[in-house]
């Protein structure tokens, strides 16, 4: 098992192995989100994709369900979090990612939403390497108010590096 607020190697991660580090409603959950970035990016091999699932509006039922949580109360940089809650919009995440040095962020929801209104959201992001190309693009998204499935393909030949579409 993982600690994400702690550092990952003395746990037996190794740094830059991870093409890809997915995580779901986990992230906001720690004390401190910036630390928490760069030790989920820490994992990440060059151009690895960071892919998070996370609540990204206030809502009553999450607090009075997760609210009796130790770890929803953990945090201790309001100043990136939502108001009465630990949690960051898609917007703040999107901006924290950029700052630790990830590039090409991107927020998906439900459709016709702006990324400010998603109550939930999965957001991928490109660690940052300027070599490796990497792009993002949904290819297909298919929603329900409670459920939200994603697909990517990678592809890649001898000549160019791995593309994500």
């Amino acid at each position: 098992t993982l600690d994400i607020s702690r550092d990952p190697q003395p746990q037996g991660f190794a740094p830059g192995e991870a093409d890809i580090v997915i995580g779901s409603n986990v992230l906001h959950a720690t004390p401190a989100i910036e630390t928490t970035i760069d030790h989920a990016k820490s994992l990440l091999a060059p151009g690895g994709l960071l892919a998070i699932n996370e609540v990204t509006a206030v809502q009553d039922f999450a607090t009075l369900t997760f609210g009796l949580l130790d770890g929803w109360w953990a945090f201790d940089t309001g100043e990136a979090r939502l108001d009465h809650a630990p949690l960051l919009s898609a917007p703040r995440w999107r901006d924290r990612l950029a700052a630790a040095g990830f590039r090409e962020t991107r927020a998906y929801g439900l459709p016709g939403l702006d990324e400010r209104a998603m109550p939930q959201a999965v957001i991928a992001a490109v660690a940052d390497q300027p070599w490796a190309r990497i792009s993002i693009t949904m290819i297909r998204a298919r929603t329900t108010a409670r459920t939200a499935i994603c697909n990517t393909s990678v592809r890649s030949d001898a000549r160019n590096p791995p593309i994500m579409e």
